[in-house]
């Protein structure tokens, strides 16, 4: 499993996912404000991010849930087929 070591990255706002077959997670990262991420057929969940702001997730067949977000402005999803239902946005 492909895997994101999160101590190197504490100063991380934006953060873009692109292409990787074989992530499946990957852990909390504190202080994002923006992620992307694209061509993850394999990732099943995104972790609770507090202060995002921005996420865009292309081409993650896999993923069946989004976390609940307060504060996001702007959402893009495309080519989840499991996703069910898109959290409360606030």
């Amino acid at each position: 499993m492909c895997q994101i070591c999160t101590n190197q990255y504490e100063e991380l706002t934006i953060l873009y996912i692109d292409n990787c077959p074989k992530l499946m997670q990957f852990p909390h990262i504190q202080g994002l404000t923006t992620l992307y991420i694209n061509e993850c057929p394999k990732l099943m969940q995104i972790p609770h991010i507090q202060g995002l702001t921005t996420l865009y997730i292309n081409e993650c067949q896999k993923l069946a849930q989004i976390p609940h977000i307060q504060g996001l402005n702007e959402l893009y999803i495309n080519e989840c087929q499991k996703l069910a239902q898109i959290p409360h946005i606030q």
